[in-house]
């Protein structure tokens, strides 16, 4: 079985996540994608408006539905502390050791990924599949990606087509827009989730 794996704070998760997500299972062929939301710091103070990590659970399988075989797992918030993405793909692995692994991450997280804690180990587990946030990043990105590629022999995907640049940072403030399923705005609207951005609406 081919598992796309798909990590982040997902704080709120928007149409760069679904959009990144769908061009995995599309493109790579996967037959299902595991949506695993990070784990937060018990240290840090929980901002006003912003989901438990309950809700940010919730929040991601409202949002992720729509995805064929979208798996939403708890793993790095179980796990608590720092998340290490390769811890996870090695509990991943033993979980599952038949399967065929692919790391799916941003064009700016592909440009520091050689920064990434063990990142040999990750590739050593999953390729990559890397989607193009911004159209400014393709070239660093694609220097990334050969540099990664003639160091370790790992296959590095990238997808480049039409580039779709959304933050959290500015969903959580209203200057961009979600672009949700109505189940998920719906929950942001209930649970009065990040005022500043209902503020704007």
């Amino acid at each position: 079985m081919l598992t796309a794996v798909y990590g982040g704070s997902f704080d709120p998760p928007h149409a760069g996540h679904l959009r990144a997500a769908s061009l995995a299972v599309k493109e790579l062929g996967a037959d299902r994608i595991f949506i695993i939301p990070a784990a937060v710091s018990p240290f840090k103070k929980r901002r006003r408006g912003q989901p438990t990590d309950a809700g940010r659970l919730e929040l991601c399988r409202l949002a992720f539905s729509g995805i064929p075989g979208a798996e939403v797992r708890d793993d790095e918030i179980r796990r608590g502390g720092t998340s290490y993405t390769v811890d996870t793909l090695e509990a991943l692995k033993n979980e599952y050791p038949d399967d065929t692994f692919f790391l799916v991450i941003g064009s700016d997280q592909l440009i520091s990924f050689r920064k990434w804690h063990e990142w040999r180990r990750i590739l050593s587990i999953s390729p990559l599949f890397a989607v193009l946030r911004d159209a400014g990043d393709l070239e660093a990105a694609l220097a990334e990606a050969r540099a990664i590629e003639d160091e370790t022999g790992s296959r590095v995907t990238l997808y480049t087509e039409d580039p779709l640049v959304v933050s959290s940072t500015g969903v959580r403030d209203g200057t961009a827009d979600a672009g949700l399923p109505a189940a998920a705005e719906e929950y942001i609207k209930k649970h009065r989730l990040y005022p500043k951005r209902r503020a704007k609406k």
